[in-house]
């Protein structure tokens, strides 16, 4: 599993624990934070508190795509946070349980996903 993956999975496991920012510098404030992962030349900080992740040792390609997958996974998440009934609810909770599943998904075939799903 590459850099990239691997902080992907960390991120989308704890995504509902921090999806205010993900940042690739220290804070400045000295926010408490906690190491979900410091393996390989890749660290990953959660701060619980103001709800951000910090991510160490990934090049500029790679923090930018992580931050797409972020994004991916925001936009998800607004969407199933959203007052829905019924069959509308079913169907996030279904995108959301693949979204969580495959924590590896790239940010385009989410996007796709998350547009079809928006589009019905």
């Amino acid at each position: 599993m590459t850099k990239l993956e691997k902080a992907k999975e960390i991120i989308g496991e704890h995504f509902n624990e921090a999806n205010c920012g993900l940042f690739r510098n220290p804070s400045l404030a000295d926010d408490d934070r906690e190491v979900l992962y410091n393996e390989n030349g890749l660290t990953v900080l959660i701060c619980r508190f103001w709800h951000y992740f910090e991510v160490f040792g990934l090049s500029d390609e790679e923090f930018a795509e992580l931050c797409d997958y972020y994004g991916m996974l925001s936009d998800v998440y607004k969407w199933k946070n959203r007052t829905i009934m019924g069959d509308d609810f079913k169907k996030a909770m279904e995108l959301w349980n693949q979204v969580m599943e495959s924590a590896l998904i790239d940010a385009d075939t989410l996007k796709c996903i998350f547009d079809e799903e928006e589009s019905k």
